[in-house]
Parts: structure tokens; C-alpha cells; sequence
């Protein structure tokens, strides 16, 4: 796991915290059992030192700079 800098996480959380958020596609997210995340939405939680995104969506984290992900105003 990599960290980003403090200003990024900082930004994550300004950005995405208390907003509800839909995934578009998880990068990666095939070796999860097949599970598609794909279309799903929740609330973001809590932004991790790392910069991942945690909610209520089904359990996985998001990176946001790597996962295709719109915030639903």
C-alpha cells in the first residue's frame, strides 16, 4: 500500500467525506470473488491516512485516484 501526501488525503476528504458516491468500475476488483461493485452507491465514511475512501457500499475501499468514481449530488 502506498500513502499519498498529506495535502492529497487532505483533499480526499474535503471532496468525498459525508457525500454519496457511485462506482463506476473498481480497478482490480476481479479478484474479489467476482463481486461487481460496479453501479453501487453509498455514503463516504472516513478517508484513511492512505487516501482510500471507506462507506457503506458493500465493504471494499476506493481509490480514488486510480477507481472511476462520480460523486451523486
Amino acid at each position: 500500500m502506498s500513502f499519498l501526501p498529506k495535502e492529497t488525503v487532505d483533499e480526499f476528504r474535503a471532496k468525498y467525506l459525508g457525500k454519496k458516491i457511485k462506482i463506476n468500475h473498481l480497478f482490480g476488483e476481479e479478484k474479489y470473488s467476482g463481486n461487481s461493485y460496479d453501479g453501487r452507491t453509498g455514503i463516504c465514511d472516513h478517508v484513511d491516512d492512505s487516501g482510500q475512501l471507506h462507506g457503506s457500499w458493500g465493504g471494499l475501499r476506493i481509490q480514488p485516484e486510480h477507481d472511476d468514481i462520480e460523486i451523486i449530488e
